[in-house]
């Protein structure tokens, strides 16, 4: 391994510190952690699942893996072709590597012997299961299960007529998700041997294929071809290069449902390598635009692209890490860069893991406010912690139009209130207590007086509804948690928390 040249290593730092020209959201940044440049191409890497150390994969076919602490390398293992994929147990035990020559090697990080697994061509793509009982691995004929603790062949779920981009497990590792080049996706069980789905991309064209963690997405990078507008004019013409326009995008396909989630298309370049980061926020790629090449991460939710960087030599490969706090791009000149990121949240539960946005701290079901008869209700506006008190205004407003439609509620008008706070010298963003409560309740001619609070740490979100009953003064609360949000999910926050709040 060799240092990366000073150069290229003031260019890249100049890029990074231009913001306009990189603008990055609110939920993430990076900054450049270490470089590396290895003997050879790298063709595929691969984050261990704390983040310890990197993976990576070169084209004659040597495995090695360098520590994210100090950017030390050390040699794993060689194949005899080049590495075609990487991939390590959830538990980081092991690292399964597979190659051109055929082999699929399952190596221990610690100590132990490797197990090694052989088919008769080429090895497109690998895989093992979270709980290391199956290796899958993809040649130009068959996907193929091993037993991932002795190396035995189990069977073969399918016969393939095009190599495989990608492989992933999902759920508990039961299932077996595959993309063809052809952009054919397949689902299998792979406890019963069958094929659950198998779905045609309309683009019919994959150049690069990765599942999430928690395998419930697949993100396929395609091209889209069409006639331009207002070719063949003319009656019998014959089609000319000219009169196709080709489009670069990734589609994002839930596999739970079968359908495309997300397409972010407008892509300048062919992206060449996917990865999703722990809790599928953000999907990193690889872009290959003519001669220039790109490390590109887009905010999924918001199908923009946050931060766009250019890389040395043209992109091969990209891996975010499980922990969430490293991300790496690799080139074919060999060359490893690993960038710290923040605002990735770490993929701790399978709920996590599968994007889960929204969840209630407080464990009961029951709606906060009882309406099988009628209740005339008040709404304060909400204390802030973390983001402007304008968001604390807004979140009550927000409240309130949400309750407003609900059967048998009766809202208090917010002129009364806003009257009765002036003659009472009372501020809105002043905190409430249960006496306060009472004495504005009975005033008011209500019977509950709501207030509540928004906060935001990092890339959560709780909005917190207090329900004071004006006759005993008691209190109860329901909470929403926005998870990897911004304040411009305070809406849907409330939304979600709503059936909590009153009964549909």
């Amino acid at each position: 391994m060799r240092s990366l040249k000073a150069p290229w290593s003031a260019f890249l730092a100049l890029v990074l510190s231009c913001g306009p020209a990189l603008a990055q959201s609110d939920l993430f940044s990076f900054s450049v952690k270490s470089s590396a440049e290895l003997s050879k191409r790298v063709e595929v890497t691969a984050f261990a699942p704390d983040g310890s150390a990197i993976a990576a994969g070169l084209a004659d076919g040597q495995v090695g893996v360098m520590a994210t602490a100090d950017g030390t390398w050390r040699p794993l293992t060689r194949h005899s072709g080049a590495v075609t994929s990487l991939a390590f147990s959830r538990d980081g035990k092991l690292l399964v590597s597979a190659g051109a020559d055929g082999v699929i090697r399952a190596t221990p990080m610690g100590e132990g012997q490797p197990v090694e697994m052989k088919r008769r061509g080429r090895v497109d793509s690998a895989a093992i299961s979270p709980g290391r009982e199956f290796i899958a691995a993809a040649d130009d004929k068959s996907v193929t299960l091993f037993d991932a603790a002795s190396g035995r062949e189990l069977y073969a779920l399918a016969q393939n007529k095009k190599a495989l981009r990608a492989l992933g497990f999902a759920r508990n590792g039961d299932r077996l998700i595959g993309v063809s080049e052809q952009g054919a996706i397949f689902e299998w069980d792979v406890k019963t041997r069958t094929a659950l789905r198998q779905m045609q991309d309309s683009d019919k064209t994959a150049f690069a294929g990765a599942t999430n963690n928690g395998g419930n997405l697949l993100a396929i990078s395609t091209e889209f071809a069409d006639f331009q507008k207002g070719a063949f004019g003319n009656v019998g013409a014959m089609a000319r290069p000219t009169d196709m326009y080709r489009e670069e995008r990734v589609k994002i396909y839930d596999m739970e449902t079968g359908t495309i989630a997300k397409v972010l298309d407008g892509i300048n370049g062919q992206a060449r390598a996917l990865a999703f980061s722990a809790d599928a926020r953000f999907l990193a790629l690889v872009r290959q635009a003519m001669k220039d090449s790109f490390l590109v991460v887009y905010d999924v939710q918001r199908g923009t692209q946050v931060t766009s960087i250019p890389l040395q030599g043209s992109g091969s490969a990209v891996s975010f890490s499980g922990d969430g706090r490293w991300l790496s791009s690799a080139t074919d000149r060999g060359n490893v860069t690993l960038y710290a990121v923040s605002g990735v949240m770490p993929g701790a539960a399978p709920t996590d893991l599968a994007g889960q946005r929204f969840t209630f701290p407080v464990a009961t079901n029951a709606p906060l406010i009882d309406t099988s008869a009628r209740v005339i209700l008040a709404v304060m506006d909400f204390q802030t912690d973390g983001v402007d008190a304008s968001s604390g205004h807004a979140a009550s407003v927000m409240v309130q139009a949400r309750l407003e439609g609900a059967r048998n509620v009766q809202m208090v008008e917010r002129n009364r209130l806003d009257q009765l706070l002036k003659e009472q010298n009372f501020s809105m963003s002043d905190r409430v207590d249960p006496a306060t409560a009472v004495r504005f309740g009975r005033l008011l001619g209500a019977q509950k007086l709501l207030a509540g609070s928004v906060s935001k740490t990092g890339t959560k979100i709780i909005v917190t509804v207090e329900a004071y009953d004006v006759e005993t003064g008691a209190k109860n609360l329901r909470q929403v948690e926005c998870n990897r949000c911004t304040i411009d999910d305070l809406s849907d926050a409330i939304g979600y928390l709503k059936p909590k709040l009153v009964k549909e």
